[in-house]
């Protein structure tokens, strides 16, 4: 049984909304699974988006996409307590990055100018506030391009944190460069694009506001669990009352952050890591995985005996005698299932 007719307006090219709508579904194929505890607001940000694509359809053009995220490890990295295997991009980003260049490859399937995915990193928007350096964010990011460049991921591209504000800076920024300037970077992204009546209070009435605040008190909790003390009930609570703050300062940061990337990049289709309604972003899933565990810097990937993937906290795979770390180049890369004989 067909579903019911819609009727566009006069002057809608009909080829052109129909293609639209099929790049739009391809996208939905990679959404992330929303909280059954969320109000849906998908076709609202549905119509939002479709519009943006109809527009580029239109002109026979690219589909460019906005993708903020990658910006660097877990601090955590501890054997048999921690998320991710080390400080570097390994084998979960590996995977993340084909996973999104397919993406782009599937549209393109269905709309041959294809789509562009750049990620923008906003590790030195939030690094400080987790104890995590600046070189360690500069060496996060350029072992991501190395990565997308030797596995010929030709549809995505990368941003940095400067490219969205204005410094003056040497044409080749190499990373002493880059060091010495990260807190310049923060500097003008919250002197630049921070909203001047953003408080806490009132963010937090929003729903896409609280879902990303419950989503950092729970992933920072185990990003920091190693670095503090917490040894009873009441160093508890003072850790509990630290992530509060600190998850707060990262939401202030963030939408300086949304603000700085709104300007820039307002025509791009602006997909999102984070649980929403879907009202104002396309959030998606950075991995193959029907796991819970969806961003590569939060954690490790094991392969099935099946060949299948999938992923949790490095911890959950030490503490599994049924897995075994796997090495590459030197580096802990990912975990592989046992067989029986092993």
């Amino acid at each position: 049984m067909s579903g019911p007719s819609v009727t566009l307006p006069v002057g809608v090219d009909v080829a052109a909304f129909d293609t639209a709508s099929k790049i739009l579904q391809v996208i939905n194929r990679y959404s992330l699974k929303r909280s059954s505890d969320t109000t849906a607001k998908a076709d609202e940000g549905a119509l939002k988006y479709l519009a943006v694509i109809y527009s580029y359809v239109k002109a026979n053009a690219t589909i460019p996409m906005a993708l903020p995220g990658f910006p660097f490890k877990s601090p955590n990295s501890q054997p048999g307590s921690g998320k991710v295997l080390g400080k570097l991009p390994d084998k979960a980003e590996e995977l993340s990055l084909a996973h999104l260049n397919g993406l782009c490859l599937s549209i393109k399937e269905v709309y041959p100018p294809g789509a562009q995915l750049t990620i923008i990193s906003d590790g030195l928007t939030y690094n400080d506030l987790l104890g995590v350096s600046d070189l360690d964010v500069w060496n996060y990011g350029e072992t991501l391009r190395a990565i997308a460049t030797a596995k010929g991921h030709t549809h995505i591209t990368f941003a940095r944190l400067q490219d969205l504000v204005a410094i003056t800076l040497p044409d080749q920024l190499e990373e002493m460069i880059y060091v010495a300037n990260a807190s310049n970077f923060r500097r003008a992204l919250l002197n630049g694009f921070s909203s001047p009546d953003w408080s806490w209070e009132t963010a937090s009435q929003r729903e896409d506001v609280q879902l990303t605040y419950k989503g950092y008190i729970k992933a920072v909790g185990i990003d920091l669990q190693h670095m503090y003390d917490i040894t009873d009930d009441a160093s508890r609570a003072k850790f509990q009352q630290g992530l509060e703050y600190i998850a707060q300062q990262m939401l202030a940061r963030g939408d300086a952050f949304a603000n700085a990337i709104g300007q820039k990049y307002k025509d791009y289709v602006r997909l999102s890591i984070h649980a929403s309604t879907g009202a104002a972003k396309l959030s998606i899933n950075l991995l193959p995985t029907d796991s819970s565990y969806t961003t590569p810097w939060h954690c490790a990937v094991a392969y099935k005996l099946d060949g299948t993937i999938t992923t949790s906290k490095r911890s959950d795979f030490d503490n599994d005698s049924s897995y075994e770390l796997v090495y590459e180049r030197d580096r802990p890369s990912h975990y592989r299932e046992k067989s029986a004989s092993s």
